[in-house]
């Protein structure tokens, strides 16, 4: 059965960064590249960032990063537990692709050979369009709750996301506990199987942010992360 999506179709958090956050279509991939889910009404703008994100099960993939994305977790890198990959990939949008509409992308060859595991796509306005990330916080764990990190950002006003993906096992996750909020859910038609979460209100220089502990209805092995991300000039 194809995913399920339920998305918070074009969300807005409070300024200085807007999050848009949604995806359509299916999720699930098993090729070597990777798609940016439907974008349809949501009208890009220059300088927006783009972050996909992916999971895959089985032995460490080997990534090749695309030309013109960023790795969150550095080049050509996935965060593995031991059956399960976590990848989150950044592109900025470029007026000369504002210029000829373009709605989609595809991560060409991004794994050395065929992989199995879901996506989706957020979109994130305001962002320092230079340097977008601020901290990154990663968490691959065998199984327990699903813990979403603390995160520390480094510089004022960051919009901090967390990020949790089980196995391919379908695994109900709780409900997001405030000051988190519930972005979107992806299903494998029967339980919950990726978790994208988020604060509405920018964060401070040098002060932890709580991560979020998330109940699963059975034990299974996750990839976790929790990502600040930096504020663009305003």
């Amino acid at each position: 059965m194809g995913l399920i999506v339920v998305p918070a179709v074009g969300t807005v958090i409070t300024k200085p960064v807007q999050a848009l956050i949604f995806s359509g279509g299916s999720g699930q991939y098993t090729t070597r590249s990777l798609s940016t889910r439907s974008l349809t009404g949501i009208t890009l703008q220059e300088n927006d960032l783009i972050v996909q994100v992916a999971n895959n099960n089985g032995a460490a993939p080997v990534l090749t990063d695309p030309v013109d994305w960023i790795n969150a977790f550095g080049a050509n890198t996935a965060i593995m537990s031991t059956n399960n990959a976590l990848i989150i990939m950044l592109h900025r949008v470029t007026a000369a692709e504002i210029t000829a509409g373009t709605t989609s992308w595809t991560l060409t060859n991004i794994f050395s050979s065929s992989q199995n595991g879901r996506q989706w796509t957020t979109v994130l306005r305001g962002v320092d369009p230079t340097t977008p990330l601020d901290t990154v916080v990663s968490n691959p764990n065998s199984g327990g709750a699903m813990i979403i990190p603390d995160i520390t950002p480094t510089k004022d006003g960051s919009f901090v996301m967390g990020f949790g993906m089980p196995d391919d096992i379908g695994n109900a996750i709780a409900s997001v506990v405030s000051p988190w909020v519930e972005g979107l859910r992806v299903s494998d038609g029967t339980s919950t199987s990726g978790l994208i979460m988020y604060q509405t209100d920018p964060k401070p220089a040098g002060v932890l942010v709580p991560g979020a502990s998330q109940n699963m209805n059975h034990d299974d092995e996750y990839v976790a992360a929790t990502i600040a991300f930096a504020v663009g000039p305003q």
